[in-house]
């Protein structure tokens, strides 16, 4: 196999990843940081000594820019996943307070919609400020990243 295309083949290969770390859950991160490098290190070494200093070059550049670009744009996918799915448990939480005058004392009450999970596993959490009369909804995204929507801003915003 010709030299370029192994370093094409790699280039592949680490992009295939980060599309893989964006669109799945943790479990992606370790095959990415983990398996991935080890597996294409190991191809590496079938190569010849002239190949293996190119390859292992475009290797580390190309593990970099995975490393670096991973955290922010998996950040940004996890974001626009929560937004969409509590859409319809923000609409409903209007309509509660509609009816009721107060927002709801938990999502238990919500009952015309289903509750969305986070991608974490976790449950969305809920809290009820009676004082303001509004409600902070929200996720843990990735590790202590906490993603919250707040009714009285009607915003979207990180806490950590």
């Amino acid at each position: 196999m010709r030299p370029q295309l192994k370093t094409i083949l790699i280039c592949v290969s680490a992009l295939c990843t980060l599309w893989l770390c964006v669109t799945s859950g943790h479990t992606a991160f370790a095959i990415c940081f983990f398996a991935i490098p080890i597996g294409l290190a190991k191809i590496i070494e079938q190569l010849t000594a002239a190949l293996k200093k190119r390859a292992f070059s475009a290797l580390r550049l190309v593990s970099f820019i995975i490393i670096a670009s991973s955290g922010p744009v998996g950040l940004i996918y996890a974001h626009h996943g929560v937004e969409t799915n509590a859409a319809p448990l923000i609409v409903e939480l209007g309509k509660y307070h509609q009816k009721h005058g107060q927002y709801p004392a938990s999502l238990t009450e919500i009952t015309a919609v289903d509750i969305p999970k986070c991608k974490t596993s976790h449950d969305m959490f809920y809290w009820r400020n009676e004082s303001n009369d509004s409600y902070t909804l929200g996720c843990v995204t990735f590790a202590f990243n906490k993603f919250l929507y707040h009714s009285k801003t009607e915003q979207w915003g990180n806490f950590d």
